[in-house]
């Protein structure tokens, strides 16, 4: 099966690479059909690091991934054929974290496309099934989304964003985006500014406010939501 690379910094390669082997008691066999390109797989090309997790030996990239279900077990509820969407951080189940529900936080995670494990830019993975999700009617490509979409599910929960409210989103791009329309699925009235006129126009695509940085300025918010990372954007 074919599968993308990465090598060193700007050094990605297509190789062919063994398929999965027989699936393992509580694994899913998934063709990926989707992946999507997070800017943590562009800090690995262009650095080879992230922190403490340095590239030391070829990594396959990608972890925003969706597929269809070659194999599941038997016990499972998911069926050949079906379109889903998978959780990249696959816990240890065992830690003070995984027992109190908060997994997410587990400090041994093994996380698709982070050293030393392989992501989902290839063929055929499998993957634990109980972080392998149906996704409905949804194609592949719209499911690859899941993962990005819970980071801007997950930041209007903490900020208990309610009907009616107004909140302000810092950045157009793919999570500045997902967590304004999250914020408008809670009911809130929701308003987007980026410096970029592209990313402007493809949030005003989906139906949302946007505005250039300072058109906003003297409107009074209940939460702002920061989501360009950087230190201008603060």
């Amino acid at each position: 099966m074919l599968a993308a690379v990465l090598h060193a910094p700007h050094d990605v390669r297509i190789e062919d690479r063994p398929e999965p082997g027989r699936l393992s008691p509580g694994f899913v066999r998934v063709a990926v059909r989707a992946v999507g390109i997070c800017g943590s797989d562009v800090h690995y090309y262009e650095q080879g690091r992230i922190g403490d997790f340095v590239l030391r030996e070829p990594m396959v990239l990608g972890h925003e991934a969706a597929g269809v279900v070659e194999e599941a077990p038997t016990d499972s509820a998911l069926q050949v054929g079906q379109v889903v969407a998978l959780e990249p951080g696959i816990p240890c189940g065992r830690c003070v974290y995984c027992r109190t529900g908060h997994y997410n936080l587990c400090p041994t995670v093994q996380f698709l496309a982070t050293p030393p494990v392989d992501g989902a830019m290839q063929e055929v993975v499998t993957h634990p099934v109980d972080f392998v999700y149906a996704a409905g009617e949804l194609t592949p490509d719209e499911a690859s989304l899941a993962e990005p979409l819970s980071v801007g599910i997950y930041a209007v929960r903490r900020c208990g964003v309610q009907l009616g409210e107004r909140v302000a989103v810092i950045g157009a791009g793919p999570i500045g985006v997902l967590a304004a329309l999250a914020a408008e699925g809670q009911g809130a009235s929701v308003g987007i500014v980026d410096i970029d006129e592209s990313r402007r126009r493809a949030a005003q695509d989906t139906g949302l406010r946007a505005a250039e940085l300072g058109s906003m300025e003297g409107e009074a918010y209940a939460v702002v939501l920061e989501c360009t990372g950087t230190k201008a954007g603060i």
